[in-house]
């Protein structure tokens, strides 16, 4: 007990270190001096929210999804792609008994109790789709589209890959988003060499520049990256619930068993490789690294058929669409924050979605990462499944919401929620 209670003090301290007006977020109404980002907020691993850095950015005035649809052409784009918009989350899956033997020929209806044993946590993966940026702005805003329906039952789409996405899968358009950053932070972090997928490339700047576009239907989980993160909001509002790294004993953070969703009847589909590309809805295989990051890869180890792997059910019951969703197993285990609260989260928001309708809560987020080894709500889902814990309420989270035209500086090893917001 007396280490418990050390560790709320020490969480309670550092929130009064970092924390202003009444525990909400500092916001900057402009860009801070480089030095004075460094001294207040760098060194102290202080998250701060900054209005004005980027207001001359091209992206800022010219990107839209038509833009980016029309600008990108055929390339294909990697889109994440789940029954319940929460990908990389820990989430309640139905195993059957004969998972050991790993030869499970189909995955059984979790309407059908027979063979089945009781349901477990899951860290489950999200399944990668290649498509055009016209195909996926089409599965986001069109519910009765080719590439929505192909999206199976309930299915969104949430274009959100890692590993310097913009420069590596978005090269037309690049050149809006500077890649050395907003000038404050640049002079604060220094120069960098810029890597992509393919490994360095020379040029100076951040590491990776991501670009993630989704709608309110997608919700990423409670986790923490080993780097510096500057989230630039382009379009809409995006809402972050962090805690600081001190908080780790209070937010059940334990390993999982993994797994990944995979639209069943796509990987058995006979439509042939060339017209799915056409469509947009070509599926591809992901391979999981040490690490547990997903990334795409000319690996096999889980690029096979129902009859070769093993499956759960993460089915929701729905009708509406083509194929049923699964979860196949994978090898090995990854520690990751078992918010309880992710279970019902990913439904907020998650309607049927008409031509154009998601159009005035999507978001569009240009993440600037340097590796290193508004008004704020006063709740979240997440805040609230805390205070529902004896351990978590000893937790310290903020809510903070991120508006179009403002930055998050959030410092590395800090845990964050992340959940876009309709307008």
């Amino acid at each position: 007990m007396e280490l418990d209670g050390a560790l709320a003090q020490l969480s309670n301290d550092c929130r009064d270190f970092w924390a202003q007006n009444n525990g909400r977020m500092t916001r900057l109404a402009s860009p801070p001096q480089p030095t004075t980002f460094q001294r207040e907020y760098v060194q102290k691993s202080k998250p701060v929210v900054v209005a004005g850095a980027f207001t001359e950015w091209r992206c800022m005035k010219k990107w839209s999804l038509e833009y980016l649809a029309s600008q990108n052409g055929d390339a294909l784009v990697t889109v994440n792609a789940t029954p319940d918009g929460r990908a990389d989350s820990v989430k309640w899956c139905q195993l059957p008994e004969d998972t050991a033997s790993r030869k499970v020929s189909a995955v059984r209806d979790s309407s059908d109790s027979t063979g089945a044993s009781d349901p477990v946590r899951l860290f489950v993966l999200p399944e990668e789709r290649q498509m055009t940026m016209r195909g996926f702005k089409a599965a986001l805003t069109d519910c009765n589209s080719p590439q929505a329906k192909a999206l199976g039952p309930n299915g969104v789409p949430y274009l959100s890959r890692q590993n310097d996405s913009l420069r590596a899968e978005f090269s037309a358009v690049a050149d809006d988003v500077p890649s050395s950053g907003p000038a404050f932070a640049v002079g604060a972090f220094g120069e960098c060499t810029a890597a992509t997928s393919e490994g360095t490339n020379g040029s100076s700047g951040f590491e990776a520049v991501n670009l993630w576009v989704g709608d309110g239907r997608s919700v990423t989980s409670t986790h923490q990256d080993p780097y510096e993160n500057l989230y630039c909001v382009l379009r809409g509002t995006k809402r972050f619930t962090l805690l600081p790294p001190c908080d780790a004993p209070f937010v059940n953070e334990q390993p999982f068993r993994q797994g990944q969703h995979r639209l069943k009847s796509l990987r058995a589909s006979s439509v042939s490789g060339s017209k799915a590309a056409a469509a947009g809805i070509l599926s591809t295989s992901t391979s999981i690294s040490s690490s547990g990051i997903a990334n795409s890869s000319s690996s096999t180890r889980h690029q096979t058929c129902a009859e070769d792997s093993v499956g759960v059910d993460a089915s929701n019951g729905s009708e509406d669409g083509a194929g049923e969703w699964v979860v196949d197993i994978l090898d090995g285990a990854l520690n990751w924050v078992d918010a309880l609260d992710e279970d019902s989260a990913g439904t907020s928001g998650h309607g049927t979605v008409g031509s154009g309708s998601n159009s005035n809560h999507s978001s569009i987020t240009s993440r600037l990462v340097k590796h290193v080894s508004g008004s704020e709500r006063k709740t979240s889902a997440l805040v609230d499944a805390l205070a529902a814990s004896r351990t978590g309420q000893r937790a310290t989270p903020v809510v903070v919401e991120v508006h179009a035209g403002e930055c998050l500086y959030l410092p590395a090893m800090w845990y964050h929620r992340v959940e876009q917001v309709a307008s």
